[in-house]
């Protein structure tokens, strides 16, 4: 019995059109396969479900295979539209042709060629045009000549200032340099004595006693005769000079006269490097002055025992003070040891930056209680 023709339309009922789907996929992929086999063909079947769900089979591989269509599609597109590609260059051809020639119409204008074929208004737009160019170009050879005649007087003043910093820097290395070698000598000349001492002079001359001076932080006592507190005392009277004498530059740097902050840093961690190194030696020189100072007040504790004179007891308070006076200056060389080792950052984890401010404070006060007058000599009858 022969089967009646199914009219292709949707099937309404769901489940009878997802049954009905499941038996054509598969059929229709079956089909599929037997076409590749049997022809030798590349096939590509891509289904997508009514609920999205893909469905495909690819003879080889389904990339490939989409890559090809692909290629093949574009190639049909532009095979389909070679007349409107070429329509489409030969109007942008005739466009910059038209604009080429316009162009060189307008230079000969410019040059004065060809001016015959102008009427009078086309003159006039043209002499208009000229006369802008012409303020134009004027008004920047202007601007030009103006920036350049201010680069060349920025520059003239830049040199001026050099010249007058170097000028400047040459004075004060001169007269810091003469200062440093009259303090060498001044130095050398005083290797003698026993005291450096500081006293102060009026247009009138005033009865001073020899006892009271004023002390400066790099003259420093030592005895007559014992060549390592001479050799230990030059020494750190020209390290501290060298200290004070770079310390200038470093202050010359800090106010903008001298522009090289590398090298005024460089300078500045020598200064302090100087400074530790006097330190350090007049720290030997205090204990070596206090050693002989405590020999000298054993000798005369057993003179006094022998002859009890009033003479020999002041001079020995005299120099017990004398002993209390190097005891504070090696503790103040000893705290400016600290507070220079603080400032090149030596030991940092050591020596912080409040410790060395708290010594720096300290070594002030000491300075300060250093240049306080001492107390009158009473005189005996």
């Amino acid at each position: 019995m022969a089967r009646g023709r199914v009219e292709v339309k949707r099937i309404e009922n769901k489940v009878n059109r997802q049954v009905t789907f499941s038996k054509r996929k598969g059929g229709l992929l079956k089909k599929a396969y037997e076409l590749s086999v049997l022809c030798d063909v590349e096939v590509a079947l891509i289904i997508f479900s009514s609920s999205g769900k893909l469905y495909e089979f690819s003879s080889d591989a389904m990339e490939k295979t989409i890559e090809r269509y692909n290629r093949c599609n574009i190639n049909i597109l532009d095979n389909n539209r070679p007349e409107e590609s070429t329509q489409k260059w030969s109007q942008e051809v005739t466009k910059l042709r038209s604009k080429y020639e316009s162009l060189l119409r307008t230079h000969r204008y410019l040059l004065g060629e060809d001016l015959g074929e102008m009427s009078v208004k086309e003159l006039e737009t043209l002499e208009r045009q000229l006369e802008g160019a012409l303020s134009a170009t004027r008004q920047r050879k202007m601007q030009v000549t103006m920036e350049q005649m201010e680069d060349l007087r920025r520059k003239a003043n830049l040199e001026i200032a050099n010249d007058s910093s170097r000028k400047f820097l040459l004075e004060v290395e001169g007269h810091e340099f003469k200062g440093f070698q009259d303090l060498l000598l001044n130095s050398d000349a005083r290797a003698g004595s026993t005291d450096f001492s500081l006293l102060s002079s009026h247009h009138n001359s005033v009865d001073c006693d020899v006892g009271q001076f004023l002390k400066i932080g790099f003259q420093q006592q030592y005895e007559q005769g014992d060549g390592s507190l001479v050799l230990e005392s030059n020494s750190k009277n020209a390290l501290l000079c060298t200290y004070y004498f770079l310390d200038q530059f470093v202050w010359l740097g800090r106010s903008g006269i001298y522009k090289n902050k590398l090298l005024t840093d460089l300078i500045r961690s020598f200064a302090i490097f100087c400074w530790l190194g006097s330190s350090l030696c007049n720290i030997a020189i205090q204990i070596g002055e206090l050693i002989m100072h405590s020999s000298s007040m054993k000798k005369m504790e057993k003179e006094l025992k022998d002859d009890e004179e009033q003479d020999k007891e002041m001079d020995r308070a005299a120099k017990l003070q004398k002993s209390k006076d190097r005891i504070l200056a090696l503790i103040k060389s000893s705290m400016d040891t600290v507070v220079a080792i603080g400032l090149l950052h030596l030991v940092p984890f050591i020596v912080t930056t409040r410790v060395t401010g708290a010594f720096g404070f300290v070594t002030s006060l000491i300075s300060c209680y250093q240049l306080l007058p001492g107390r009158p000599k009473l005189k005996t009858p």
